[in-house]
């Protein structure tokens, strides 16, 4: 009889795969969700495809193509939708003047209040005003602004005559702003 056991045989063969099954639930769970989980599982599917069994692994990456796809084409539609919306928007005729208009208004507005401050009164013409650059006092299409003070000096009425350049007609732009702070 001999004092040594005997050699263990050897391991038992796996009879599941985590990763195989992590990357299957995770694709299952893209699908459900448009595919936003579906490249996680698609990854975890494709590492797994090199451990045994293969079973859930072979699941996972199908899950996963399928899903991957999905988003993809879900992603490339939004994309399109969005792009079509803004070349809309623009060739509706969209500009950014007004705005441009808007914030001359604001640094106007703020040099009518420092010379009110200052003086007493507001400005006779907005070439009186102090810290303002001539560009300023020009609107974006290329007319110099006009201005009233109304409602007994609270506010002030920035006007430009718009695209067209003549006063009082339908493309004029108001813009009315607090001289009271």
């Amino acid at each position: 009889m001999s004092e040594y056991a005997q050699p263990a045989g050897a391991p038992p063969a796996r009879t599941e795969n985590g990763l195989g099954i992590a990357g299957f639930i995770c694709s299952l769970l893209g699908v459900v969700s448009c595919g936003l989980l579906s490249p996680v599982g698609l990854i975890l599917s494709i590492v797994a495809m090199f451990r045994e069994p293969k079973g859930f692994a072979i699941a996972g990456l199908v899950l996963g193509l399928v899903g991957s796809v999905w988003m993809l084409m879900l992603t490339l539609v939004v994309a399109s939708i969005g792009f079509a919306v803004i070349a809309a928007v623009f060739a509706a005729g969209f500009s950014l003047k007004p705005l441009e208009a808007w914030v001359d208004g604001t640094q106007i507005t703020e040099a009518v209040i420092q010379h009110i401050n200052q003086h007493g009164d507001a400005p006779d013409a907005l070439t009186e005003l102090a810290n303002l650059s001539s560009d300023t006092l020009i609107d974006p299409w290329g007319n110099r602004y006009r201005f009233e003070v109304i409602d007994g000096g609270a506010r002030l009425r920035l006007i430009s005559d718009g695209p067209d350049g003549l006063p009082d007609t339908d493309d004029d732009l108001e813009l009315e702003f607090p001289l009271r702070r």
